[in-house]
């Protein structure tokens, strides 16, 4: 995945050589890159950058999924999809950073908006029992651990679920 100015050089480049290419008199691969160019624009456009913060924490890199974040101008342009993920990353970015009440604020956030699947859901529900866990909130631990629970989710979350169950125990 390109950064911000790398995927306008990028475009901007195939964009000069198509109308090279139109000058040439070559207008088939001129006009496959434009339609290349405008499925770029238009996946940049669609799913912006948190799409690909999000990518970025699922594979680990918290910091580059913070400054892929930080070119987001205007949170509130996103659409509710975006936003409840924006929350979501955000949320993860300050749980490894131990900011906790932060954490809290933005999965709780998340879960407001619009978040694709269960699993996801179950995933926030999950850190937020953790969260509510280490702040002292058992109470409102036990209720996310319960909601997450209630929720379809991967096997992947059953090691979680089980560490939880046995802290709340």
């Amino acid at each position: 995945m390109f950064r911000k100015y790398g995927r306008i050089f990028f475009a901007a480049l195939t964009a000069a050589l198509s109308i090279f290419w139109i000058i040439k008199g070559l207008y088939i691969p001129a006009t496959i890159v434009l339609i290349g160019v405008g499925f770029i624009v238009y996946g940049y456009l669609k799913s912006s950058t948190v799409y690909l913060a999000f990518r970025q924490l699922k594979s680990g890199k918290l910091e580059d999924a913070k400054n892929t974040l930080g070119q987001i101008k205007d949170k509130d342009k996103l659409n509710n999809e975006h936003l409840a993920y924006y929350h979501f990353v955000w949320g993860y970015i300050y749980f490894a950073e131990q900011k906790h009440q932060e954490a809290i604020t933005e999965f709780e956030q998340a879960l407001k908006g619009k978040i694709k699947t269960t699993h996801d859901q179950a995933m926030i529900n999950i850190n937020l029992s953790s969260l509510y866990l280490k702040t002292g909130n058992k109470e409102k631990a036990v209720l996310k651990l319960a909601a997450a629970k209630d929720l379809k989710y991967k096997k992947a979350l059953d090691s979680d679920i089980e560490a939880l169950e046995a802290q709340l125990a």
